[in-house]
């Protein structure tokens, strides 16, 4: 995947993929949200995110193309659920209405969904419960040493998403960009989330060596465990402030997902779906 991206590029892969959906999906909108929107916030594994709104439901919630080197994950929603998820105050919807761009369809789709596209307590507790999720998939990347670009992308989201959590519950603030989110945390705090962004940065150089054997007197001692070290920081303070409780150590963590860490893999299809809230990884697996 590509870890610097040109405007130019990024409308060539949304022309491209607005094409694909039109033929196969005939959508009654699409809307293009994220970072894709600010390609110069766009890092290592970055993709373009888009909601495709239809008249039925699809098969698959979710479609994923590439162009160019440059993944786009499409996010397919009947109207009838994007009207649901509106009221639920799903964030990937949230987003979308609140600073999104329509890019396919009436250009004023969004305009009447503004005003009530507000969040609300599931919100938090969709980021949040997203952050425990990505945080856990962090850990298997760091275990698995197949993809950096994976490993530095679920680091930094995980710690986005509890931080987005935090914004919105103590400051009643949505946050898009890693700008804002920073204007509205901690000094102690900021210093761990721009250490993590600048690691992702820079991912191409990120030194993430296959080791075939973990001794546990090393465990999380090397470079490449900075990231990950950097997220726990980040999700002990959430959590401290969010519920007045400690986290475990992430040797304790590992102990309770050894049957997967032993394993050395993860089957990455565990993608997080508009309209479902299941439990990925109970979150009392990380508290004391």
């Amino acid at each position: 995947m590509k870890a610097s991206f040109e405007e130019s590029e990024i409308r060539e892969v949304v022309r491209k993929a607005i094409d694909q959906i039109k033929r196969r999906f005939k959508p009654i909108s699409i809307i293009q949200f994220g970072s894709s929107l600010h390609p110069e916030n766009m890092m290592l594994e970055s993709d373009v995110d888009l909601m495709v709104v239809l008249r039925k439901r699809a098969k698959n919630p979710i479609e994923t193309f590439l162009f160019n080197e440059i993944e786009v994950e499409a996010h397919l929603i009947s109207k009838r659920d994007f009207i649901k998820s509106i009221k639920n105050g799903f964030p990937l919807t949230l987003m979308a209405i609140k600073f999104g761009k329509v890019i396919y369809g009436p250009k004023d789709f969004l305009e009447k969904y503004r005003n009530k596209a507000l969040p609300s307590k599931k919100t938090i507790e969709i980021w949040y419960d997203n952050a425990w999720r990505v945080f856990h998939f962090a850990i298997l990347d760091y275990f698995s040493r197949n993809c950096v670009g994976c490993y530095l992308k679920d680091c930094h989201h995980a710690a986005r998403s509890f931080l987005r959590a935090f914004i919105l519950k103590m400051k009643k603030i949505v946050c898009e960009k890693d700008e804002e989110i920073l204007l509205n945390i901690p000094k102690n705090i900021q210093r761990a989330y721009k250490k993590l962004i600048e690691i992702r940065k820079n991912g191409e150089n990120f030194p993430f060596k296959l080791k075939l054997k973990f001794e546990a007197s090393s465990l999380f001692k090397d470079e490449e465990a900075k990231p990950l070290l950097l997220l726990r920081e980040i999700a002990k303070f959430v959590v401290r402030e969010m519920e007045g409780k400690k986290m475990k150590s992430l040797r304790e963590i590992v102990k309770g997902l050894k049957g997967e860490v032993s394993s050395m893999s993860l089957e990455r299809s565990g993608k997080v779906v508009i309209l479902k809230d299941e439990k990925f990884i109970e979150r009392s697996l990380f508290r004391k």
